[in-house]
C-alpha cells in the first residue's frame, strides 16, 4: 500500500489582560498531500486542517476569533487500484471572555471533487464549526458557534463510495440574568457520484451544533437547525445507493 498523511493546524492568538483590551484571534492553516502507484497497489491520503483559537480575554478582555478554514481539492491520488482521499476541515474555536466580549468561531469549508480510472474510488469531506466562545465569570453573552460545509463529488470508472458530512460549532456558554448562551451553528453538506459502470454509494450527514450553556440566571442557547433536501445525487449504470442524515442540535443546559 502507498499512504500519505498530512496535517496542519493553526497557531493559537495571544491573550489579552486588561479592559479594552482584546486577544488575538487564530491563525488559519492549510496542508496538501499526494500519492501515486504505478500498477495496482492501495493508495491512501488524507489531510487535516484545524484552524487555530482565539486568544482569551482576562481581566476585563475580549477574546479573539477563532480562525477560518476553507480547504478546496487539498488530497489526490493515481492508481488502477483502490484509490481513497479524505480531507477534513476544522474552524478555530473562539475565546472566551472575563469582562468583555467573547470571541467567534471559525468557519469551515471542504470542497473535494475527485476524477479518477481507479477500479474502486473512496472520497470523504468533512466540515467542522469552530465553537463559539464564552464567558468566564462574568456576565456577558456566548458566541453562537460558527457555520460547517462540505461538498464531496466523485467520478470514476468502477465502484465510487462518497461521504460528505458537516457539523455546525457548539455556542458558547452565557452568564448572567439577561443573557445567553450562544445558538449552536448550522451545517450543510452534499455530495455527488457518478460511475460508468460500477456501483455507487453516498452518505451525506450534516448535524447542527449544540446551544450554549446558561448560568447565574441566562437563557441557554438553542440548538443548530438543519435542513437537507436532495443533497446527494448520481449515476451509474450498476447499482446506486444513497442516504442523506439530518439532524439539529441539542439545546444548552441550563444551571
Amino acid at each position: 500500500d502507498v499512504t500519505a498523511n498530512s496535517t496542519a493546524a493553526g497557531g493559537r492568538g495571544g491573550d489579552a489582560f486588561q479592559a479594552g483590551s482584546r486577544g488575538g484571534d487564530g491563525a488559519s492553516a492549510n496542508a496538501t498531500a499526494t500519492a501515486q502507484s504505478l500498477d495496482d497497489q492501495v493508495v491512501d491520503v488524507a489531510v487535516t486542517v484545524s484552524g487555530g483559537w482565539g486568544g482569551q480575554g482576562l481581566s476585563g478582555g475580549s477574546g479573539g476569533d477563532g480562525a477560518a478554514v476553507n480547504v478546496t481539492d487539498a488530497v489526490s491520488g493515481t492508481t488502477i487500484g483502490t484509490l481513497i482521499l479524505s480531507q477534513a476541515v476544522n474552524g478555530g474555536g473562539g475565546g472566551i471572555s472575563n469582562g468583555g466580549m467573547a470571541g467567534a468561531g471559525g468557519t469551515a469549508e471542504s470542497s473535494l471533487t475527485v476524477v479518477s480510472d481507479a477500479n474502486d474510488l473512496n472520497v470523504t469531506s468533512s466540515a467542522a464549526g469552530g465553537k463559539g466562545g464564552g464567558m468566564n465569570g462574568s456576565a456577558g453573552d456566548g458566541q453562537r458557534g460558527a457555520v460547517a460545509t462540505s461538498l464531496a463529488v466523485a467520478i470514476g470508472a468502477g465502484a465510487v463510495d462518497v461521504t460528505s458530512g458537516a457539523g455546525g460549532g457548539k455556542g458558547g456558554g452565557g452568564n448572567g440574568a439577561g443573557r445567553s448562551g450562544g445558538d449552536g451553528g448550522s451545517a450543510l453538506a452534499a455530495a455527488v457520484g457518478v460511475s460508468v459502470a460500477g456501483d455507487v454509494t453516498l452518505l451525506v450527514s450534516a448535524s447542527g451544533g449544540d446551544g450554549g450553556s446558561a448560568t447565574n440566571g441566562a437563557t441557554a442557547g438553542t440548538g443548530g437547525s438543519v435542513t437537507l433536501i436532495d443533497a446527494a445525487g448520481g449515476s451509474t449504470a450498476g447499482s446506486l445507493n444513497i442516504k442523506q442524515i439530518a439532524s439539529g442540535g441539542w439545546g444548552g443546559s441550563s444551571g
